[in-house]
This record gives C-alpha cells, structure tokens and sequence, in this order.
C-alpha cells in the first residue's frame, strides 16, 4: 500500500476528562452541581517500540516525538556489527521474519512483509520520507541517534497500516553513486534503498 503523506484521522486517542468544580453555594441556596465536559481527544504526542531481530530478540528501542519541526526519531540498539548501517521506515507496521515483500510475493525474506520505504513512491531514495541518517555502531557494538522526519504528526505514522522502522546489514548511499564507478547512474537497487543490504533489526508502531 502506497500512503500520501497528507494528515490523516487519529489512529490511537486519548482520553482527557476534565471537571469544572462549582462556585461557591449562593446564600440560602444549594451548590450547583459540577459540570463535567465530553471527553476530548488530544495528540499522541509520542510512541515507543522495541527493536528486535529476525529471532526476536530484542536489541534496542526507538522512540517518536512530535516537535515543531516535524517527528523526532531516537533510537538505540546493541550487538550490531561496527560500521555504519541504514535506517529507514517502511509503510506497514509488521516486523516478521522470513515474510513475504507485499509488492512482490514471490520473493520472501526477514522484515520485508514491512514493505517499501516511507514516500517511495513519491521519490528517488535519499528523498524519501523515510530516509533517516545512517547510525554508527561503535566497536564496543553501540550505537545511537537522533533524526528529524518530515512528517507533521506521530499520528500520521500510526495511521492505517502503521509504520517500521528498520536498520539494514549495510551503510545507506542515499541514492549516490559516483559517475566514475556508475556511468550509468544508479541502478533500480540504489534509487529504491540505497544498497543497505538485508533487513536485520525491525521496531513497529501503530496501527
């Protein structure tokens, strides 16, 4: 499923009760009763996930923040090979391994029942929505980062299918090849994700 990325209805509401206490009790006269208001929804605000692998095994977590700029990514794992790896968030909120790619059943593998990246089909990858800086896992097998995504609202990632967030085997080229090594421009691979390779750690938020 292809999502626009325009504001969509509230997925995940909550509650705000509030209570208006009464005046003070007029003189000779009985306490008006309080008024109490309709429930209201308010904004999400902020959502969390676990960060697991193919075995589900959990190695990290991520968490999304509304801010005025847009959502704020944050996200910290263990245990991943040192060196730079790709992040990305993917249309459908499924975190299965061994699944099949829902644009191509035929071809089956961990994490790719989460389909696409994030706005792929609005634009060449290292424009996507869904493309987050690469995170640098230290020697030690740390690794943490903070990114802002051009998407208004945390609800909007919880909207229909809900969203993933997953970390690639590979560092991301943002779509860039040099000419000297592709004369040709980039391949299909690279224009669709940016050669992070497979799929190894999946988080998922929403619906």
């Amino acid at each position: 499923m292809r999502r626009k990325l325009a504001p969509g209805p509230v997925a995940l509401m909550l509650a705000l009760t509030a209570c208006a206490g009464g005046g003070d009790a007029d003189q000779g006269g009985s306490a008006p009763s309080p008024e109490v208001e309709e429930s209201q929804p308010i904004s999400v605000g902020e959502v969390s996930t676990e960060m697991a692998d193919p075995a589900g095994s959990v190695v990290g977590h991520a968490t999304f923040t509304d801010t005025r700029s847009g959502i704020e990514v944050r996200v910290e794992v263990n245990g991943l090979p040192p060196g730079f790896h790709g992040v990305h968030l993917h249309e459908i909120g499924l975190c299965e391994a061994d699944s099949p790619d829902p644009d191509e059943p035929s071809r089956s593998g961990d994490f790719l029942s989460a389909g696409p990246h994030l706005g792929s089909a609005d634009a060449s990858h290292g424009q996507h929505a869904g493309d987050l800086p690469p995170l640098l896992m230290t020697e030690h097998g740390v690794g943490a980062g903070s990114s802002l995504v051009a998407v208004p609202k945390v609800e909007d990632l919880l909207d229909g299918d809900g969203t993933s967030l997953i970390i690639g085997e590979a560092p991301d080229n943002m779509g860039h090849i040099p000419s000297r090594y592709a004369p040709g421009g980039p391949d299909e691979e690279t224009r669709s994700g940016g050669d992070a390779g497979a799929r190894i750690v999946c988080g998922a938020i929403g619906p």
